[in-house]
């Protein structure tokens, strides 16, 4: 029964989101039942490999992108995984939320960690599994996505982001083998990198498949 779940939430990341849990403000740890609007939003990630999300606050959204971040990680080998936060608090939350995801699987659906120290789960930054794909967190810094081809690249409130164009522009020829991006945030200014192509994708301008 056991073998028969692995197999299935492997193929299935909704399906996978039964068996996560996250922690409610007020509750406490609590089951990820997804609402309507986040089953299409997880949806349009698997079917569109270019997203930009426009949300609003406490949406559920970061949750949403890390579980996914999490199963793509786990079941599918070799995923190179860059998950782009304001600053570095930011970006050790996000993979802390990943973290506890991990931690309150059932043991039979984790695939092994190999790096950090035994009962860390990864280290502050990075979490990395035996199937060789790693997930990892980190601050925006104007060199940042300059990285290896990367699988999916995750710019959090990319509003907020400092260099976001640049860090664009570095990381795009990355994704050229195939990578995925996706792109939230919740509005701030006008002009900017995130404004602009949201503008864009609405107008069929670039690639993103924009979903409010």
């Amino acid at each position: 029964e056991e073998l028969a779940t692995l197999a299935k939430v492997s193929n299935d990341v909704f399906y996978f989101s039964l068996f996560t849990y996250v922690i409610h403000p007020m509750r406490g740890k609590v089951r990820f039942e997804l609402y309507p609007y986040q089953k299409s939003v997880l949806y349009n990630f698997v079917k569109e490999r270019f997203n930009i999300l426009l949300k609003f606050r406490q949406a559920g959204i970061t949750e949403l992108i890390s579980m996914y971040c999490l199963w793509l990680a786990m079941y599918h080998p070799n995923k190179k995984i860059n998950i782009i936060s304001i600053k570095d608090t930011v970006a050790k939350k996000v993979l802390k939320k990943i973290k506890f995801m991990y931690k309150n699987l059932p043991w039979y659906l984790q695939t092994p960690i190999i790096n950090g120290r035994s009962g860390e789960y990864g280290s502050a930054s990075m979490i990395e599994f035996d199937n060789g794909s790693f997930i990892e967190s980190i601050p925006t810094s104007s060199e940042a996505g300059r990285s290896e081809s990367l699988s999916l690249l995750v710019i959090d409130e990319a509003a907020v982001v400092r260099w976001a164009a640049q860090i664009w522009a570095a990381a795009f020829p990355t994704l050229s083998t195939g990578g995925a991006a996706i792109i939230n945030s919740t509005p701030y200014g006008v002009g900017n990198f995130y404004h602009s192509t949201w503008v864009d994708a609405i107008a069929g301008g670039n690639p993103f498949n924009p979903l409010r």
